[in-house]
Order: structure tokens, then C-alpha cells, then sequence
């Protein structure tokens, strides 16, 4: 048995020195058609760059005889996307972007007077009132419109609830 499994181990050794001078054959075979490709590829270049050459020599030859005057191409100002698409915008856009950011600019304005007047009126009711209750203190038409501007004092921690009532924090 022991015989078998040496004659096993030395057929394993030959099998793979075979293998591993396969694989050096193909690798070497790879290097040769990388090769072979970049010298190819290197010619095609080299043709293109002469018959670009010769095709505008013969175009200025046959311009020249025909008495055409060759084309002067103008020189091209690279320039940022931004300020490309800045250019292009129509006045109309520019101006309803402009009122547009007027009206966010004041519905911050309305909303901090708001979270003004909602704080005042809690400070002036130390029980607390609830949400609908500094709504029609305040005369507002949905009471709803008091969400934002509760959540955003209590995330200032100007106004604290318990339960359904609000109160302002003492100072």
C-alpha cells in the first residue's frame, strides 16, 4: 500500500510539473499575441494618421484649384456646464425663480412670527391649551396650520406637552 501511494505522489509531481509548463506555454502565448495586437494596432494608428493627412492635402489641392478659400475655424471657449445652462435660461424662468424664492423667504417670515405669537399666547395661559384652542386664539382658519410650527418649537424645546395640552417653558 505504501508502494501504491508513492507511485501515486510521484505521478501527482509529474502531473503537475506537465500542468505548470502548460500554463507557462500559455502565458507565453499571451504575451505574444498582446504583443503582436499592439504592434497591429500601433500600425492601424500610424495608417489612419498618414490617410487623415493625405485625404486634407488632397481636399486644400483641389480647394486650391477650384479657387475656393479654405475655412478658418473659430476658436472654441471651453466654459462650465452651469454657466452655460445660466446663459440659456429665459428671463421668464429667472424672474418666476426669483418670485418663488420672495415667497419662501416670506412664508419663513410668517411661520417665525407665528412661533412668536403661538408662544405668546401659551405663555399667557400657564394651564396649557390645546392644539385647536391657540388656533382660534389666534383666529386662524385650519388649526392644522399650527403642526409645523409646534413641532419646531418643541424640537427648540421653547414649548413642552403633556398630553394633549401645551405649555411654554418657563425660562
Amino acid at each position: 500500500m505504501a508502494k501504491y501511494l508513492s507511485e501515486c505522489k510521484e505521478e501527482d509531481k509529474a502531473r503537475a510539473a506537465d500542468v505548470s509548463k502548460l500554463l507557462q506555454g500559455f502565458n507565453a502565448e499571451d504575451n505574444e499575441r498582446a504583443a503582436a495586437v499592439a504592434d497591429l494596432l500601433a500600425d492601424y494608428k500610424k495608417e489612419r494618421v498618414e490617410t487623415a493627412r493625405a485625404w486634407k492635402d488632397l481636399l486644400s489641392t483641389m480647394a486650391k484649384k477650384r479657387g475656393i478659400k479654405p475655412v478658418v475655424k473659430a476658436e472654441v471657449k471651453v466654459r462650465p456646464v452651469k454657466e452655460v445652462i445660466e446663459e440659456a435660461r429665459p428671463p421668464e424662468v429667472i424672474e418666476e425663480e426669483r418670485l418663488l424664492e420672495e415667497a419662501f423667504e416670506e412664508a419663513e417670515r410668517v411661520e417665525e412670527g407665528l412661533k412668536e405669537q403661538v408662544l405668546k399666547t401659551l405663555e399667557e395661559s400657564p394651564g396649557g391649551l390645546r392644539m385647536t384652542q391657540v388656533s382660534d386664539i389666534l383666529g386662524l382658519k385650519n388649526w392644522r396650520t399650527l403642526i409645523p410650527v409646534i413641532r419646531a418649537l418643541l424640537d427648540e424645546e421653547r414649548v413642552e406637552k403633556e398630553g394633549s395640552l401645551y405649555f411654554a417653558m418657563k425660562k
